[in-house]
């Protein structure tokens, strides 16, 4: 079933500074095209969503409402780290879930970029560790990262030895590190100084991306992407955790270990 789109939503969002458009639809980046631009997209919550079936199981919201709850969780005396565990349920999660396009128009966005020769480029705070899950969502969704570029892996350097960010066709697996660290660090492998369109459901990446394409003489056109703003307000941790446990049979035993120390 199609999503309402109100008449005119950008009328609820003010302007912004730093050239960030206020949007609930990805369409609106299409008046702002020009050749030789990068196209620069998140994934989670602005490309797609966990499909319905989940109850947002694997979202962006899930995920951040189980950090704060499993990083409070006092295992000091099992000298245990939370954020570990949470990490393990949330990879062991995106391998049980299918992703569906938020709006199916962004294929004909990609595919018109990837077709006038643009660069298009997906950046995720999700980890490499998830990296075969995401290409597997990516297809089933029927995105081809790899349009007009070469297969290609490139561990990039930000000064961060421990789970370092990662370019794999395509896509640049930030590991939670600062987005815009990343990028620029595969615009110096690159030795390329583009201008870009970004597009993300986060504004304060869209800032400090904007700030690091200004800082090399760049043009960045942000899009704020919030289609999902009231889904991730009215997120239903407890609806979404009925899900997991339907499913934790299915988990692996890392995983399940890490839901019982979290007594889940």
């Amino acid at each position: 079933m199609a999503r309402a789109r109100p008449q005119n939503p950008n009328a609820f969002f003010p302007p912004q500074p730093d050239n960030i458009i206020e949007s609930q639809d990805i369409i609106d980046i299409m008046p702002h095209y020009k050749r030789d631009t990068w196209l620069v997209l998140d994934l989670d919550n602005t490309i797609w969503e966990p499909a319905d079936e989940h109850d947002e199981l694997g979202s962006d919201q899930w995920f951040m409402k189980l950090w704060n709850y499993g990083t409070k969780v006092d295992l000091s005396g099992d000298n245990l780290d939370g954020a570990v565990l949470v990490l393990a349920i949330y990879h062991a999660v995106q391998h049980q879930v299918n992703m569906q396009l938020i709006q199916p128009e962004a294929i004909n966005v990609i595919e018109f970029f990837q077709a006038m020769g643009n660069q298009v480029l997906f950046l995720t705070a999700r980890g490499s560790e998830i990296m075969l899950p995401t290409k597997q969502q990516l297809m089933a969704n029927g995105i081809d990262t790899l349009a007009n570029s070469p297969r290609m892996e490139i561990v990039l350097d930000i000064g961060e030895k421990k789970n370092p960010p990662i370019y794999n066709n395509n896509v640049v697996y930030c590991s939670g590190k600062p987005k815009e660290k990343c990028l620029k660090a595969l615009l110096d492998v690159a030795e390329a100084h583009p201008n870009i369109i970004y597009v993300d459901d986060k504004d304060k990446y869209l800032h400090a991306v904007g700030k690091m394409v200004k800082e090399y003489g760049g043009q960045a056109t942000c899009l704020h992407y919030r289609r999902l703003d009231e889904k991730v307000l009215k997120h239903d941790f407890q609806k979404a955790n009925r899900k997991l446990e339907e499913i934790r049979a299915d988990l692996p035993n890392e995983a399940q270990e890490a839901l019982m120390k979290l007594k889940m």
